[in-house]
């Protein structure tokens, strides 16, 4: 009996304040009926906006998009007649529609809104409206899992918040920072945001963190601790039932369907999904659905109730494109098309394998790719092409290597990070406390050379493993082409490893990286803090970079040409600016091609070793890049003593890049049906003296 008293208590209550709201809405809409002159109308027209969206969110963006357009009509940018307080009214109008917008999953539409409204915002200079919407922007990239752009937005909206000192907008955005994080699948980084958030509200009370404990659940779920993940989001649950919080209420419902989905308890799954979906319903939120409908579809698909299952993947399909949440989407398409396998439906097994494979390639996920190749090995095999499953499950077994190898050099990249974090402060440093934190470096600062000594054995140590590792991996491809009797499939994998593993010892050889890492200790012990973070970012990735892609002899040209300007960056300084270096890339060059790995960089190499070594100075390598029908054409110019003076050094060299480049370039045409050539012309002033070398490099696209 009591508790039926309650809920008709708080029904009347309800039923009480939606009439005062309705009352305080149409005597607003009166005035404003009565109302002509724009400035007069704009705050009326807000306050309708904001009393509406209490209810009502499609409504209340109505009101709002009335004073964009009709400000756009008068041109508020350009007018200097308007007061400041309109043009405030009219940037909020904006904020306030793009994350409307944002929250119903129209993205592209949020961002338009966005982009207005931070055009205005720096143009009146309202430096917190100014970060409110960075940080609106960085919601929507990162819910479209574009997580660079997310990250650096969230960064100049938390600079923003920490010179305003709103310590309540510091902490929301370091929350924000952390899912970012989180989606970069760095961990660390993700669980120390969440931490400041935490230290913040629980020195300010500012409000209660369930959204802190609902990401930190979601962080032990991803690393697989279900048991602590359980425990920070029911604390989640608890706080925002408490406080009546709908959307982190589904955003919780949705979590512990997951975590138990994965411990196989499908029913229970199923039902928070199915709760969670309908809170998303009552909110009118599209974010979040596709991937409760997706999840529903996995645990009826373990059931093997592939029909049903079906049902619920192509309802999440038709959200996930409606945002355009291209990873949702992909993965999405792959189980449609594991679906159809298992359902023996061949024709719509490809189709759908192909669709994601062709998003998969597009925006790099690589963890989908791998899916893919794996299933449609499988169906080729099915189908009795075992030419087609061949070729399916030797790209399966790369990305699985490439995986296993990303996870063995955690370490490389984690300890790069601790040296940008040491570098930029800007992302993590510990508030109002400057005197402690400059102690803090002064003493880090003495442990650095010691840093990159521990750095530079660990690289050698890696190298040495990565070394043994690829001869088992020779081992391991011989024993199971042996079992497949083939003897050309052999021959060409032997040769395709020794390649790779003669590629390695060529890009990294021990003078090179000594030097180099000799000459950054030598700029830490001058304190010279700027030149040893940008000789130290570009070693690092032009090192990780070399390991990561010995496994392919194929890749894009962009990454071909920003691994020779890292290069360059480090020999430049290494010879002391004995050289200069210019690289020109015309407008119409795809630098998405694939091209052979090294195809100009073991030329780049030989002409700083041959040509530009043994000149005093002034020495310059030119790379242009240039497009002519179907050919991408690379010319190498270096002003350096020429090929003829070069041979009459001692160690003039052995001529051992040049052979690796040849053996790439028919192991690419093999691969792409793709041919590569090149010549080298030795050029010459009027008195017929050396000046230099010209390599001109042929990409023939027939494919």
């Amino acid at each position: 009996m009591k508790s039926n008293k309650l809920l008709v208590i708080v029904l009347f209550f309800s039923i009480l304040y939606l009439d005062l709201n309705a009352t305080n809405v149409d005597s607003l809409k009166q005035i404003l009926l009565k109302t002509r002159e724009f400035e007069k109308r704009v705050p009326l027209l807000y306050d309708i906006g904001k009393e509406v969206q209490k209810s009502k969110s499609d409504s209340a963006l109505l009101y709002f998009r009335q004073i964009i357009e009709e400000g756009e009509n008068s041109g508020y940018l350009d007018s200097q007649i308007y007061k400041e307080e309109t043009k405030e009214y009219i940037l909020k109008s904006l904020i306030i529609s793009g994350k409307i917008l944002r929250k119903q999953g129209k993205f592209d539409n949020a961002l338009k809104y966005f982009r207005q409204a931070l055009t205005l915002s720096i143009k009146i200079n309202k430096n917190e409206l100014k970060g409110e919407v960075y940080d609106g922007m960085g919601v929507v990239f990162r819910q479209q899992g574009d997580f660079k752009q997310a990250l650096n937005y969230e960064l100049k909206a938390l600079n923003i918040a920490k010179i305003l000192k709103d310590s309540t907008w510091i902490a929301s955005l370091y929350n924000n920072l952390g899912v970012v994080y989180m989606g970069m699948e760095n961990y660390k980084k993700a669980l120390y945001a969440f931490t400041q958030t935490l230290e913040i509200i629980e020195k300010t009370k500012a409000y209660e963190p369930n959204v802190e404990f609902l990401n930190i659940g979601n962080i032990y779920k991803l690393q697989k601790d279900y048991k602590k993940a359980l425990q920070y989001v029911n604390k989640a649950l608890e706080l925002s039932l408490k406080s009546g919080d709908k959307q982190r209420i589904a955003e919780c419902y949705y979590i512990l369907g997951d975590i138990f989905l994965i411990k196989g308890k499908n029913n229970l799954a199923k039902q928070y999904f199915f709760d969670a979906i309908s809170i998303f319903d009552s909110l009118n939120y599209n974010y979040g659905k596709d991937e409760c409908y997706s999840k529903i579809g996995k645990s009826l698909k373990n059931e093997n109730n592939f029909v049903e299952s079906l049902n619920y993947y192509n309802k999440a399909l038709v959200i996930a494109r409606e945002q355009n949440d291209k990873e949702t989407e992909s993965i999405v398409l792959y189980n449609i098309a594991d679906l159809y396998f298992k359902m023996n439906n061949i024709s719509k097994t490809e189709e759908y394998a192909n669709l994601s494979l062709d998003i998969s390639h597009k925006m790099n996920y690589i963890k989908n790719l791998k899916l893919n190749y794996e299933l449609l090995s499988e169906y080729y095999e099915k189908k009795g092409d075992y030419k087609q499953a061949l070729y399916f499950f030797k790209k399966y077994n790369v990305i699985q290597d490439s995986i296993f190898s990303k996870e063995k050099y955690r370490v490389i990249l984690e300890t790069e990070a601790k040296y940008l974090d040491l570098k930029k402060d800007m992302d993590f440093t510990l508030l109002q406390k400057s005197e402690d934190v400059l102690k803090e470096k002064i003493e880090k600062n003495k442990i650095i050379t010691i840093a990159f000594s521990i750095i530079s054995i660990l690289l050698f140590l890696l190298l040495l493993l990565g070394y043994f590792y690829y001869k088992q991996k020779e081992k391991e491809i011989k024993d199971k082409v042996e079992k497949e009797k083939s003897g050309l499939r052999l021959e060409y994998d032997k040769k395709l490893m020794e390649l790779r593993l003669a590629a390695i010892k060529n890009q990294l050889n021990p003078h090179f990286i000594f030097n180099i890492l000799n000459s950054i200790g030598s700029i830490i012990l001058k304190e010279d803090k700027q030149v040893a973070y940008d000789l130290f970012t570009h070693f690092t990735s032009l090192i990780r970079h070399t390991i990561e892609s010995s496994e392919k002899i194929s890749i894009p040209l962009k990454e071909e040409m920003n691994q020779i300007e890292k290069y360059l960056f480090l020999q430049k300084f290494r010879f002391k600016g004995k050289f200069d270096y210019s690289i020109i890339i015309d407008d119409n060059v795809d630098l998405n091609i694939l091209v052979p790995r090294m195809c100009a960089e073991i030329f780049v190499e030989n002409a700083i070793k041959h040509g530009l070594k043994n000149k005093d100075k002034g020495g310059m390598i030119t790379i242009k890049i240039k497009r002519k029908d179907n050919e991408t054409i690379i010319e190498i110019c270096d002003n350096g003593i020429g090929r003829k003076k070069a041979s009459e050094i001692v160690n003039f060299g052995t001529g051992k890049g040049i052979n690796i480049a040849k053996e790439m370039f028919d192991l690419y045409k093999k691969l792409h049906k793709n041919e590569v050539r090149f010549e080298i012309i030795d050029l010459f002033d009027e008195n017929n003296k050396a000046i230099g070398t010209k390599i001109i490099e042929h990409i023939v696209i027939t494919n």
